[in-house]
């Protein structure tokens, strides 16, 4: 599929769920018994249902890419030797009934493309999250030019978590990183509970009580009360201070603080504690996982981890129930 519409990834999710929906149905006609399921009649029903939705979507990108790369703005464009008459600049008559047609007929065809499966979904009655006639989820649209020119105004809007994020190196060849089954520590930063960074030595009891510690495994961070970073408010800017006295230094993007001095955390900053370059390098991200702790290192579950699991219990749940059936057969 071609990608002027922005539909493959789209068509892939609802094939999906449409296979998944034949499936579920078909092993409960079979009575929870994957291996009496008719796997080419189920397939042929998804090729059914999945027939003419995608045919008209792959041949409306195909489409979309043929009208942008024949699109000819003025009358004479192509023409070779009338090629002068461009000069009078005459609207092109494709582009004027092209025009035309697509305004009476985008929003109805861009609703269907969009939310045209909303249908196949369980409970259809609720509202389709990406028909065209729904209005922005997370702002109103008068702030849409406001968010367009003041980057800061979007990124309050967007309520996101954000943290200090630190992760190991994952095993070489595994292709895993930080949203996946690497190692990682990290801590929130929220306008309740200010974080407090520390050396892993010197870590305040009452600081890890409260869950807000942040401990740096550098032997180069040996104070209790090394940094502190927190948020302004609950939609406010996120803030880090070196503290004074703390002796060692703090590293923002390269940049060594002062004593005392504070600065605006921005998303993708990377920060040091005590040397730089540390061994522990933590980044301002909105990653979000209830399996991190700012004390130690964990495995960040990978989302395909529960997918597996899931498939293992399901094929050795099957495997049970056909070997219970094998006498009643025989």
């Amino acid at each position: 599929m071609q990608p002027n519409l922005g539909q493959g990834g789209c068509m892939a999710i609802e094939d999906a769920l449409t296979l998944a929906e034949e499936l579920t149905l078909a092993q409960a006609g079979a009575e929870g018994r994957p291996h009496k399921v008719d796997m080419d009649a189920v397939l042929q029903k998804y090729q059914d249902s999945r027939m003419m939705r995608a045919a008209a979507i792959h041949g409306m990108a195909g489409m979309a890419a043929m009208m942008a790369s024949t699109y000819k703005a003025y009358l004479g464009e192509g023409l070779g030797p009338l090629s002068w008459i461009q000069r009078w600049k005459l609207p092109h008559p494709g582009r004027v009934t092209g025009q035309v047609a697509l305004l009476a007929t985008m929003p109805a065809v861009l609703a269907w493309v969009l939310g045209g499966n909303i249908g196949a979904l369980v409970g259809a009655e609720r509202p389709g999250a990406c028909r065209i006639t729904d209005g922005l989820k997370f702002f109103s649209e008068k702030e849409f030019e406001l968010f367009m020119r003041d980057n800061d105004a979007l990124l309050r809007a967007t309520h996101a978590r954000w943290m200090l994020l630190a992760e190991r190196v994952p095993a070489e060849g595994s292709g895993a990183d930080a949203t996946s089954c690497s190692e990682a520590k990290g801590i929130y930063l929220t306008a309740d509970n200010e974080a407090v960074i520390s050396g892993a030595a010197a870590a305040d009891s009452a600081d890890a009580a409260a869950g807000s510690l942040l401990l740096v495994d550098d032997a180069a961070v040996s104070s209790a009360r090394h940094a502190r970073a927190w948020r302004d408010g609950p939609a406010g800017d996120h803030f880090l201070q070196h503290l004074a006295g703390a002796g060692e230094g703090t590293w923002v993007n390269g940049r060594r603080l002062g004593d005392g001095e504070t600065v605006r955390l921005l998303p993708g900053d990377l920060v040091e504690f005590g040397r730089s370059p540390s061994n522990e390098v933590f980044k301002h991200d909105s990653l979000f996982c209830s399996a991190l702790s700012g004390t130690t290192y964990s495995i960040i579950p990978a989302a395909g981890a529960a997918i597996q699991l899931l498939s293992e219990e399901t094929l050795a749940a099957a495997a049970a129930v056909a070997r219970e059936d094998v006498p009643a057969r025989r």
